[in-house]
This record gives structure tokens, sequence and C-alpha cells, in this order.
């Protein structure tokens, strides 16, 4: 008996906090009208050590699972930061202070809602986050597991809700750490309208293990995408004859290598990139972000004389001592833009490597061969790759391939990965994507594959 009473008043004195603590956790969602596209938000809740941890996702801008730096709740308030520093995409170049590149919520928990306000860099919103419910979809999720040789992969495929044999489109992944999260929205849409969609985890990012995405070659990447292709074919529920893919950026240099190994790839969407090879990218790349930061004519002309000086030693292994001498008395000078644009190699082996995983490749001569339905969407403000430029190279060259269906748009005003800036009360506020993307993207695909 009196174990049971010491029992009783342990629960009591625990059920409070216990309670207030199980209030806030789970899964949050919010959205702010404004001009030019709504700021939404979602918000994953749960415990830590200290009290709660946060993951958050602004699907628009591309920040997709981003831990919160700061989560805090207490007293029935929650409390949430992205203090400035953190260097976010969305916020930067585009004429913030750093101290207004931040992203803070605070609210008070009322039942399934949490009334509170926004504060997204210099203004300030009312915002009521609504806890997700088990609503019905019309879409399932399944986890799929492949493997690369010694590498184990994994991702998510998003099926519709009903049928059999359905098309389907793969989405790689651009340079960078990025897992299956980053394409939920694109997969989720597409799905919604009768086509598959399997979005897998970059090697060494989420559950995808064995091998590590800072020192894979282009073939290893383009054949973990093979991989999934060959992975889907084997499933009853995917016609094999209709799988895509989708390749952002570094990965349009990638589905072009898949296309090109598998035979009836059934179409391809190239997104901000191709047309042009890895080193005369990066050497477009350093001048357009250079100019673009303000550096003068005289040091963007350096720095690429550079860049051709690195690429020269890394093609042919010759004229190490000479680049090492000149790394060094830049360092030593300093070249202001050295540190951010140069990226110099540590070794003669290291420059070699590079230049054979990816600095060598030009797509050029594989997509001369490719038939399959073509989408590419660019933005005219890339500072990444010169539009203009692989626009035409592209067509030219599926124009000796005999390529009836490609349609290459560009979109007015976008930068690289489609992002433009978005304006509120007379200044820019943050990057979203165009709005025209995600339209554009599922209705050519559906265009293509539903029959």
């Amino acid at each position: 008996m009196r174990i049971c009473r010491l029992f009783a008043t342990a629960v009591l004195f625990a059920s409070p906090t216990a309670k207030a603590q199980q209030s806030v956790i789970g899964t949050w969602y919010g959205a702010v009208p404004l001009p030019g596209g709504d700021f939404s938000l979602r918000v994953d809740l749960t415990r830590s050590d200290s009290g709660v941890a946060g993951v958050m996702s602004i699907r628009e801008s591309k920040l997709i699972g981003f831990p919160v730096p700061d989560a805090r709740f207490s007293n029935g308030t929650l409390r949430l930061s992205v203090p400035k520093g953190w260097g976010l995409a969305m916020f930067r170049d585009i004429g913030l202070t750093e101290e207004e590149q931040i992203i803070t919520f605070e609210g008070n928990v009322a039942g399934d809602s949490i009334q509170g306000t926004l504060q997204l860099a210099y203004a300030k919103f009312p915002l009521t986050l609504r806890r997700a419910g088990a609503a019905p979809s019309s879409i399932r999720q399944k986890t799929i597991a492949f493997t690369n040789g010694d590498v184990s992969l994994s991702g998510t495929l998003y099926l519709p809700e009903r049928g059999n044999r359905f098309p389907a489109i793969i989405f790689t992944h651009s340079s960078g750490e990025h897992t299956r999260a980053g394409y939920a929205q694109e997969a989720e849409r597409l799905a919604a309208v009768g086509v598959a969609a399997f979005v897998y985890d970059k090697r060494g990012a989420g559950k995808s293990t064995g091998a590590n995405w800072t020192v894979a070659t282009f073939d290893e990447l383009a054949d973990d995408a093979a991989q999934a292709v060959r992975a889907l074919r084997r499933r009853n529920d995917i016609d094999s004859r209709r799988i895509g893919l989708y390749g952002l950026s570094q990965g349009t240099w990638l589905i072009g290598m898949v296309a090109a190994r598998i035979p009836d790839i059934g179409f391809l969407v190239f997104v901000s990139g191709s047309g042009i090879s890895v080193w005369e990218q990066e050497l477009f790349r350093t001048g357009a972000m250079m100019r673009a930061a303000g550096y003068s004519d005289a040091d963007v002309a350096e720095a690429q004389a550079y860049q051709r000086s690195k690429f020269a030693v890394a093609r042919t292994g010759l004229g190490w001592r000479s680049l090492d001498s000149l790394s060094k008395a830049l360092k030593q000078r300093p070249a202001r833009w050295f540190d951010d644009y140069a990226q110099d190699y540590a070794s003669l082996s290291s420059a070699r490597f590079w230049w054979l995983a990816a600095f060598h490749y030009d797509p050029m001569p594989i997509l001369e061969h490719l038939t399959m339905p073509v989408l590419g969407l660019f933005g005219d403000k890339d500072l990444s790759f010169p539009v203009p430029a692989i626009v035409d190279s592209m067509a030219a060259a599926f124009q000796r391939a005999g390529n009836k269906d490609v349609t290459l748009k560009v979109f007015a005003g976008a930068e690289h990965q489609l992002m433009l800036p978005q304006a509120y009360a007379g200044r820019t506020l943050r990057r979203v994507v165009t709005p025209q993307y995600m339209p554009t993207l599922v209705d050519w695909v559906k265009s293509r594959v539903i029959r």
C-alpha cells in the first residue's frame, strides 16, 4: 500500500511537465500570405535532453529539414530561432544586413494550435501553427533500399493511390550533401497526378552509407542513379519503359551519363545546368560570382587566370611546382578573392584526381545522341552557368541527335536552382523558387508519360 502511494505521488509530480511537453511534440504547419508567394513553415518537434528539438522546412525557399539552432518550450510558450551567421541561401547576397538574416517564431500553445509572431529577416507577421492531422492522402510512400557495389542507398518511392504499372521519375542531386527530403514537394505533386517519384539519399547522407559524396567521382554518382533505375525496373508496380530522370545543377551532368549507359530511359529533365564542360562552368561561375560580389575586372581576370593554370596542371600533370609557388604567393599577399574562389590543391595527386573525377567531363558528346523527350528549365540570372550559351549548345546538340521533343524554357529573373528574389515593403525579403517552376514541371512530365 505504501508503494502504491509513492508511485501515485511520483506520477502526480511528473504529470504536469510530461503533459506540457507532450502538448507540443509533433508536426506543425503554418503559412503567411505574401505578395509573390506565401511563406510556409513546417516544424517537426521532438523531445531532447534540454526539452525540445526542432526541424523546420520552408519549401518554397528550398530550406528543407533544417535543424533549428535554438528551440525552447516552457510555460506553454514555444520559441524557435535561427540567429544571424547561419548563412542561409535564401538570405545570401540580397542586401540584408547580417543582423537581419534571421528567422524567429514565438507563440503560445493552445490545444492543436500555436498562435504567435514570425520574424523573417526585417519583417514581422502574425503566424498560427496548426498540428498536422492524420488526413487521408492520395499518395503512398514506400522505403526502397538498393546498392551500388559496397554502397548502400536508401530512398522513398511516392506512389499514386490507385493503379499499377506507373510511369516514374528518379531525382538525382546537385553538389553537396542532400537527402530525399529535398524533393519531397516535387515527388508529392507528381504522385498526385499519377507519376511515381523516387528520391534517394545521396551516398554518405541520410540513410545511404558505405561511401561519402565528398570524394565521389561523377562516374560513381552516375552509377548510383543507374542502380536506382534498375531497382525501379524490377518492381511490378512501375512501367520499366516509362522511367525518367531529373537532374539539378551537377545532377544535369549525371542524368546524361546515365542515359548513355542504360537504354530506353523514358525522358530527361535538366534544371539549371549541362551544355558545358565542368571546368568551363567553374571558370564562368568564378567570374560571375566575383562580379556580383563587387570585385574589380582586374581581380576577376587574375582569379580566372589562376583557375586556368590549375586546370592545365590537373589535366597534364605538368607545372605543379610553378602552380604551388603561385598559390603560396597569392595567399601570402594576400589576394582578397583567394579564399572564396581559388580552392587550391594540396598536391599534384589531388589536382589529378579531381580532374579525372569531375572537371574533365564534357556533356556534349552524350547530348548529341539523346532522342528521348527532354525538358530544360533555366533562370536568366544564373551565376553558376552561362544560360544563353548552354541553351544554344543544348538545342544544337539535340538537333544533331534528331530529337523532336525538346522543351527549353528560361524563367525571367530566376537565378540558379530557379530561385528569384521576393520583395516585401520595398525591400528584398528572401529568395523563393519561381512559382512557374512546379506547374511547368508537373504538366510537362504528365503530358509525356500519362496514357
